[in-house]
């Protein structure tokens, strides 16, 4: 049995948040390259284009890709073997708000949408 720290997942889980705020996957950029060679209408290709300069500058200046960042679902699955030690959902809780500030995104919950969880 291999034990795991419930901190080891802070970090990870405060990049990858931020990761997805700030960055769409290639296989999106490409896709709507691709849609926007496709697009018959001129307004339709620069509606296009203006998504790919958002998504550019966002990557570059390290910024949300959009001002309403939504709320973040963390799912965690553990394999046969691993022991996770101390409480994982203060780290998961508090990566999520170190990615929030840290990555200058809207802070939409402010309080547990379900209590006792």
């Amino acid at each position: 049995m291999k034990n795991l720290d419930a901190a080891t997942f802070e970090s990870l889980v405060e990049q990858l948040c931020l990761e997805v705020s700030h960055t769409l996957p290639p296989d999106v950029l490409e896709a709507l390259k691709d849609a926007r060679g496709k697009e018959k209408s001129l307004l339709g290709r620069k509606v296009i284009g203006m998504i790919l300069e958002n998504a550019s500058e966002a990557e570059r200046l390290n910024v949300p890709l959009c001002q309403d960042t939504g709320s973040f679902t963390i799912y965690l699955g553990v394999g046969k073997g691993i022991c996770i030690t101390n409480e994982i959902l203060p780290k998961v809780s508090e990566a999520v708000s170190q990615a929030t500030e840290r990555g200058h995104l809207r802070a939409s919950v402010v309080s547990p949408p379900v209590e006792g969880r």
